[in-house]
């Protein structure tokens, strides 16, 4: 048997909240806050530690600056707050721990209006899980479906948003694929099939 190729350098990240700091307020914690970001893309989910409500979901682009790469900017493409024209702006400082600390503006939901105000939040990063086929091997997927919606003017048009997840094993099988899901269940596609990793 051939030896499989390396896998590319991940575009995926996963990341915790270790704290966030509204201006001049000193920082707390009040939430399990995990973020996943693929390539442009990022999902953020913000879980209450006291109620285990979902304090806030988000998910949308991740646009890093051209001209500065610590500079990040996220949409909110979906949001559970319905901010859907807002977007997050912060600026990404390594900190001597590996820590990243996150300066920035964005709406401050806990106060009437949502006002738009300065925080400092320090990121986590996590490491994945390692699979049996060793380190390096998880594969991160992003789906996209691009069409264009045709309304008639004064028409009415519905869009949806929506965020899905789930995780499953590819495993090579002669000329198509095979996806083995959890329980045992397969199904096959053919190989050529394009995919974001």
């Amino acid at each position: 048997m051939a030896p499989q190729p390396a896998n590319p350098p991940s575009d995926s990240r996963l990341s915790t909240r270790m704290s966030i700091r509204w201006i001049p307020e000193p920082a707390s914690e009040t939430t399990d806050t995990i973020v996943m970001s693929v390539k442009g893309w990022y999902v953020d989910l913000r879980v209450d530690k006291k109620s285990s409500a979902i304090d806030w979901a988000i998910a949308g682009q991740r646009i890093v600056d051209s001209e500065d790469s610590s500079r990040v900017q996220f949409t909110h493409e979906i949001d559970s707050h319905n901010s859907f024209d807002v977007a997050d702006c912060g600026t990404f400082t390594t900190l001597p721990n590996g820590d990243e600390l996150e300066v920035g503006s964005m709406p401050r939901p806990d106060r009437p209006g949502a006002p738009v105000s300065d925080y400092e939040e320090i990121w986590r990063e996590l490491p994945f899980r390692k699979g049996a086929e060793g380190p390096g091997s998880g594969v991160s997927w992003v789906l996209e479906s691009k069409h264009t919606i045709n309304a008639n003017v004064g028409g009415e048009v519905e869009v949806a948003r929506t965020f899905l997840a789930r995780g499953e094993k590819l495993v090579q099988d002669g000329k198509n694929g095979t996806l083995q899901e959890d329980g045992g269940k397969h199904t096959h596609f053919p190989t050529q099939t394009n995919y974001h990793q």
